[in-house]
């Protein structure tokens, strides 16, 4: 999907879309759920992919 349609989906501009891809700002949980939503994915999924890539592990 290109960035043009998912900030159409989601209900924000392309630009907001850009700069969260490029790593230069933070979405919120609202906006995440957003664009979950856009996309057809369940944000609990989203996530956990997220801490995956991350390698998110709480500490002992």
């Amino acid at each position: 999907m290109s960035q043009d349609a998912l900030a159409a989906k989601a209900g924000y501009e392309r630009a907001f879309i850009s700069l969260i891809e490029r790593g230069k700002t933070n979405p919120s949980l609202r906006s995440i759920f957003d664009i979950c939503t856009a996309l057809d994915i369940r944000p609990s999924v989203f996530l956990r992919q997220v801490e995956k890539l991350a390698n998110f592990e709480l500490p002992a």
